[in-house]
Order: C-alpha cells, then structure tokens, then sequence
C-alpha cells in the first residue's frame, strides 16, 4: 500500500490498521497498557471487521472475549466479527458506501472493508446487538 505522505499528498484515504499492529507487536509492555475488561461488571459485547482498516478491531474483539473467558468473567459476553467487514458495522440499513473519515487537517482515514460485506455485517449484527442488550438489561 501507499505510504502515509503518498496518501496525505494524493489526498487518498489510509489505513492505520497496520500502524496500531506494528504499536502493538512491539509495545515493551502491552500488559501495562491493556484495559483490564475482566474489570468490567457486566456483560461485554464486542463487534469487529476483518478488514478494518483503523485497526485490528476482529483480533483485539476475540482477545477481548479470551481475556474475559481465562479470568472466569461471570457474563455471557459475545464478539461478532466478520472476515470481510471494516470499521463500520453500524446501524442496520445505514449507507457503507462512504469508506472513511475526514480529519480537521484533511488527513483522510480508511475505514476498510468493502461496501457490500459492511452492510452485511451490519445487518446481521442488528438483531444480534438487539439481543444482547435486551438480555443484558433486564
């Protein structure tokens, strides 16, 4: 892919998944820096595209959901992710068809996947956040 100045320079979108990856894999200590979600009181649902193009939001979704299930986290927590999907997996019926963010300095951030499997996503999401929120209310 271009580099951050060819994308600026071009006024192209860029992803910044692979900058977050590169953080993580080299953080001298990750742990220090990691939520403590086995903390949280309540039960934690987690959604997140394969190909996000902000960040590893699938990978960091399922340790998310690991971390809760290796500390006995008393809820029934849940991710959704989906291989083909970006970072938005929003409101079901929501256009997809916009793939990024803006900035104020005019950086334009990727958002990723592609239109069609982020509205799949978020479809099939939907329902599903739907039920977790009413179970987890009640």
């Amino acid at each position: 892919g271009a580099s951050y100045g060819w994308a600026r320079l071009m006024k192209r979108p860029w992803p910044t998944r692979a900058m977050y990856s590169y953080a993580i894999q080299r953080a001298k200590n990750l742990e220090a820096a990691t939520i403590k979600v086995e903390n949280i009181n309540g039960p934690v649902l987690v959604p997140g595209g394969g190909l996000d193009g902000v960040g590893p939001a699938d990978e960091m979704a399922l340790q998310i959901i690991g971390r809760l299930k290796a500390k006995g986290h008393p809820h029934d927590d849940l991710a959704l992710t989906y291989a083909d999907a970006g970072h938005q997996i929003v409101n079901p019926y929501s256009s997809t068809t916009i793939n990024y963010l803006t900035a104020p300095d005019g950086f334009m951030e990727l958002l990723g996947g592609t239109p069609s499997a982020n509205a799949q996503a978020s479809k099939d999401s939907g329902p599903k956040i739907i039920e977790f929120l009413a179970k987890a209310l009640r």
